[in-house]
C-alpha cells in the first residue's frame, strides 16, 4: 500500500513539475505515428516546450486574418521544434507578421525524405495549401525503413507506391499493451526513455541532457548517398508548388545541390543563409546535448530562421 501511494505521488510530481510526461504519440491505423489530436503538450528536450495539436495531430500556426496564404511544412525533429515554446517557434513568428501566412507543421521526429513525402501524398490534397516546404538534411537523401509505424514510399516496378502502416506490427504486444501504458504514465515513459539512452550508450545524457555544452565529439564524414526512391521522388516533384529547404548543420554536399539543380527543384539553402547571418550577432544556433554534440535549434535560431523564411515568402507571394 505504501509503495502504491509513493508511486502515485511520484507520478503526480513528475507531471506537475514537467520533469516527465506520458507518451504523447499514438498510432493511427492508416496515418501511422502521430501526436494525439487536440491535446496540449509539454516537453523537456534540450530546451523546454509547450505546444498543442489540432484535429489531425499537427501543430497549426494561424494568422487569424482573411485571405491568408496557406503553407504546409514537412520535416523531422528540427522543423518539428519541440525544444521551444509554440510562441517562439519560427512558424509562429512568421504567422504573426504583417503578411498573412497560415502554417501547418506536419514534421515529426525521425522522418526522412521518403517519410515526409508519404505524409505529403496523404495530406497535401486534403489540406490544399498554396505551397509546401520540405526541410531536409544530408541524411535524408538515404532511406531508413526501420520503423513499421511510419508510412513511407517505396519503388514498385519503377514507380512510387505509398506504404501504409504494417498491419502485423499493429498486433505486437508493445502496441496493444505497452503503448497504452506509456500514454497514461509519466513514470513509465521516463523509465522507457532512460532505458533507450542506456541502450544507445548515452548514459550521462539521462542526467545532463541539455546542460553540457562541450563539443568534443568527432563524427567521421559520410560519402553522399542518394537512394533510388529519392531520385524517383525528385523525378515526380511538383516544381510549382513544392520547395526544398536544406537545413543541415554542415555545408550542403555538392552532389545533392547538383542533383536538385538537374531536376530544376526550388531550393532554399538555409544552412548557408544561417551561417552568413548569425556570425557576429548570435553566439550559437543550437542547444547542446549531453553527448557533447549539437542538438536542435535554440531560440535565437528560430528567430533568425523566421526572418530568413519570411523574407523569402514575401518575395515569392507578392
Amino acid at each position: 500500500m505504501v509503495l502504491v501511494l509513493c508511486l502515485m505521488f511520484l507520478e503526480l510530481f513528475l507531471r506537475v513539475s514537467g520533469i516527465a510526461q506520458p507518451l504523447w504519440t499514438e498510432i493511427d491505423n492508416t496515418k501511422g505515428k502521430r501526436f494525439q489530436v487536440n491535446e496540449h503538450f509539454s516537453f523537456y528536450n534540450e530546451g523546454f516546450s509547450l505546444t498543442d495539436s489540432d484535429e489531425s495531430g499537427f501543430t497549426t500556426f494561424n494568422s487569424d486574418r482573411k485571405e491568408s496564404i496557406k503553407l504546409n511544412f514537412y520535416g523531422d525533429s528540427f522543423s518539428e521544434g519541440h525544444q521551444v515554446f509554440k510562441r517562439h517557434h519560427f512558424l509562429n513568428l512568421i504567422a504573426n507578421r504583417k503578411k498573412a501566412f497560415d502554417c501547418v507543421n506536419l514534421s515529426m521526429s525521425g522522418f526522412d525524405f521518403s517519410d515526409t513525402y508519404a505524409r505529403y501524398m496523404m495530406f497535401d490534397s486534403v489540406l490544399n495549401p498554396d505551397h509546401s516546404f520540405f526541410f531536409l538534411s544530408d541524411d535524408d537523401f538515404e532511406q531508413d525503413d526501420s520503423d513499421p509505424f511510419i508510412p513511407t514510399v517505396h519503388l514498385d516496378q519503377g514507380k512510387l507506391k505509398l506504404s501504409q502502416v504494417n498491419e502485423k506490427a499493429l498486433l505486437l504486444p508493445k502496441v496493444k499493451w505497452i503503448l497504452p501504458a506509456l500514454q497514461n504514465s509519466a513514470l513509465l515513459n521516463m523509465v522507457r526513455n532512460g532505458y533507450r539512452q542506456v541502450e544507445q550508450g548515452n548514459t550521462k545524457e539521462i542526467i545532463f541532457d541539455g546542460l553540457l555544452t562541450k563539443e568534443n565529439l568527432i563524427v567521421q564524414p559520410k560519402k553522399p548517398v542518394i537512394a533510388p526512391v529519392v531520385q524517383e521522388i525528385l523525378n515526380n516533384w511538383n516544381r510549382r508548388n513544392c520547395t526544398i529547404i536544406y537545413r543541415g548543420k554542415k555545408v550542403m554536399p555538392k552532389k545533392y545541390k547538383k542533383l536538385l539543380q538537374a531536376y530544376q527543384i526550388p531550393l532554399i539553402d538555409l544552412e548557408n543563409l544561417l551561417r552568413r547571418n548569425y556570425k557576429g550577432n548570435i553566439e550559437d544556433l543550437y542547444y547542446h546535448k549531453g553527448t557533447d554534440s549539437k542538438g536542435h535549434w535554440n531560440l535565437e535560431a528560430h528567430s533568425l530562421i523566421a526572418d530568413i523564411l519570411y523574407e523569402k515568402l514575401t518575395f515569392k507571394f507578392k
